[in-house]
């Protein structure tokens, strides 16, 4: 059974426009909003993390460095430096399972993808500055498209019934 969603807009003068929704438009602007986030935190990762003069440095480079200097002997913080090449293809999979319908993948995809990315963006962007280095776009664009990512991680799985749903009464009313 299609359902169809009325959303009201005003135009110009005192009338107002309504545009019929049905799911599949609905999907189809959840997945766009999903792919937009998804691509906005591969790119951000591939932007510039640190600034020095007139050197950046992206994250993968960041982590190489980190990882090159004995910051991270053993332990959660060397795994998680470890994985970060991981990060791409968290995200294509996110993606490609997102337009593919697979929406319990997507959702763990898109969610340990926003979590992870997003974490080191905050841990990054909370670091201690040293004067001479500074953030750059990296950073912030991967932040906000992490928690982007993850608000839509949850939309697909709300849409989708990977998450419990609350229940229905008899007459189809929540």
């Amino acid at each position: 059974m299609r359902r169809h969603y009325a959303v009201a807009a005003p135009a110009m003068g005192s009338r107002s426009t309504v545009v019929a929704m049905d799911r599949s438009d609905r999907e189809l602007i959840r997945n766009t909003l999903f792919t937009i986030a998804a691509a906005g935190a591969l790119a951000g990762s591939f932007g510039p993390w640190l600034r020095s003069g007139a050197s950046t440095r992206s994250s993968f480079e960041l982590l190489d460095l980190v990882e090159r200097l004995g910051f991270a002997p053993g332990g959660p913080f060397d795994v998680a430096i470890r994985a970060w090449p991981l990060v791409p293809l968290l995200t294509v999979v996110a993606v490609v399972a997102c337009w593919g319908r697979r929406t319990t993948l997507a959702f763990w995809a898109g969610m340990i993808g926003a979590l992870y990315v997003g974490g080191v963006a905050l841990g990054v962007r909370n670091a201690p500055s040293a004067g001479l280095v500074r953030t750059g776009w990296g950073v912030d664009v991967s932040l906000v498209s992490s928690v982007v990512l993850l608000i839509g991680s949850f939309w697909l799985a709300g849409a989708s019934r990977v998450l419990p749903q609350p229940p229905v009464d008899e007459h189809g009313s929540e």
